[in-house]
């Protein structure tokens, strides 16, 4: 629900929690895909001079899905590439602010989810679990100034998946709650 007042809500209300994939926002087979879902600007800001070995990069990841960064350099398009992928879903599933002007003057619609005053985000996933920096990463799922229409967590505390095992534990819980709940936890990591 709205997190601010004078904001009205449209549309039928959110589930509590759902689970979603998005399959074009990958880091080897989608690499490609994720590199045309991200808006240009959005490549050269982040990618800079190095833009067009960048996008080598993401070809050749792409057709050769088992390699792994061997350089600094490859490490930190790795990087980019999952802060992009983590920036792009969040974008996709929060819900945005709209201007609408009334006879009384301007006022917000809100459509989807407001999350920006989450207070915790798990990540999981191999780029995640196996990479030097995975903050960095996750970074990409926080409130951006640039876009204050955009309903991103503000500052939530951010959580490392270390035994990737959140899918697992989701099973588990269906028959155990406290088992799941318990090594779920412990194999969190705060980051």
């Amino acid at each position: 629900a709205p997190s601010k007042p004078g904001v009205n809500w449209k549309g039928l209300p959110e589930p509590k929690a759902k689970r979603t994939v998005e399959g074009d926002l990958g880091m080897r087979y989608s690499a490609e895909a994720l590199w045309e879902a991200t808006p240009r600007a959005l490549l050269l800001k982040l990618f800079r001079e190095k833009w067009q070995e960048g996008q080598e990069y993401v070809r050749k990841v792409h057709q050769q899905p088992d390699y792994l960064p061997v350089n600094e350099q490859e490490w930190e398009w790795d990087t980019l590439l999952g802060y992009l992928c983590a920036r792009l879903a969040t974008e996709r599933h929060v819900g945005q602010l709209e201007t609408v002007y009334t006879p009384f003057g301007a006022t917000f619609v809100q459509y989807g989810k407001d999350l920006t005053q989450i207070g915790h985000v798990i990540g999981t996933g191999g780029v995640l679990v196996h990479h030097p920096r995975p903050r960095r990463i996750l970074e990409g799922v926080l409130f951006e100034p640039e876009q204050p229409m955009l309903l991103k967590p503000m500052q939530p505390r951010l959580w490392l998946d270390q035994e990737y095992i959140l899918a697992a534990m989701g099973l588990l819980a269906e028959i155990d709650e406290e088992a799941a709940m318990t090594i779920m936890t412990a194999g969190l990591r705060e980051i």
